[in-house]
């Protein structure tokens, strides 16, 4: 398989598994096939903005033509109302814009897929007698989607006793106020260092590369999920389907 057929086969969503084996080795070892991805994907862009801009200007001439002819709306042609009445439609549904009208709108399907991963490790008490450490704190913080405070507590408890899970429940509050270059280092930790949670960790890091629009390492970690068959893999080929 040649290269352009390589990179056909990557935007239309099927390569095999060789074939991404090869795909990936190519953009890390080849910087002419680098250059002719990062190309192909700008131009699949552009076209997309242009297409937009292109009906902003359309709907902008059916506005001001309106506004310069004062056609009483009994009169309007039945077409022209039919179209404009589409479009308040689409407006009122949230549906207008950029990447819902002609592509697809990742920020969306994060907010669709993303659920925060509760607290499974420290039960929080409540009451007098009720001891408050470090710990409980941050899960409280968590808990309450009190994010920097939560980070705040995570980081002291990691450096007073580094428990396995401090750096899955950190990336979370880094997720959640939107740190997300932080976020990614510590899902990556817990993956690369196979610490508790890692396999939950590969669908938020898929999921924080997506909020992040890194589409290119989204769909490479979703096909990881899959094939390994691990937490949310169903749910990653949903996505993987959606995203592409």
């Amino acid at each position: 398989m040649n290269k352009d057929e390589l990179l056909y086969h990557y935007f239309s969503n099927s390569l095999t598994q060789a074939q991404e084996e090869l795909f990936q080795n190519l953009l890390k070892t080849d910087p002419e096939f680098k250059a002719q991805f990062d190309f192909e994907n700008n131009v699949k862009r552009v076209t997309k903005e242009k297409r937009h801009l292109d009906l902003k200007a359309k709907l902008g001439s059916f506005e001001s033509d309106i506004k310069k002819k004062n056609i009483p709306i009994a009169k309007f042609n039945f077409s022209l109302w039919k179209i404009a009445a589409s479009v308040a439609l689409l407006i009122i549904a949230g549906w207008f814009g950029y990447n819902s009208f002609f592509g697809v709108d990742y920020e969306n399907l994060y907010s669709e897929n993303y659920t925060k991963y509760p607290n499974t490790v420290v039960p929080i008490l409540k009451g007098p007698d009720a001891v408050i450490t470090t710990e409980i704190k941050a899960f409280q913080a968590y808990e309450s989607n009190d994010d920097l405070n939560a980070i705040l507590f995570f980081k002291e408890l990691k450096a007073q006793k580094n428990p396995k899970y401090i750096d899955f429940y950190l990336a979370q509050s880094y997720l959640g106020s939107n740190q997300i270059e932080k976020a990614i280092t510590h899902f990556s930790t817990v993956i690369e260092m196979n610490q508790e949670f890692s396999e939950k960790a590969k669908w938020y890091l898929a999921l924080t590369y997506l909020k992040n629009s890194d589409i290119l390492k989204a769909t490479e970690q979703l096909k990881e999920i899959i094939s390994e068959e691990a937490y949310k893999a169903q749910e990653a080929k949903e996505l993987l389907k959606a995203i592409n």
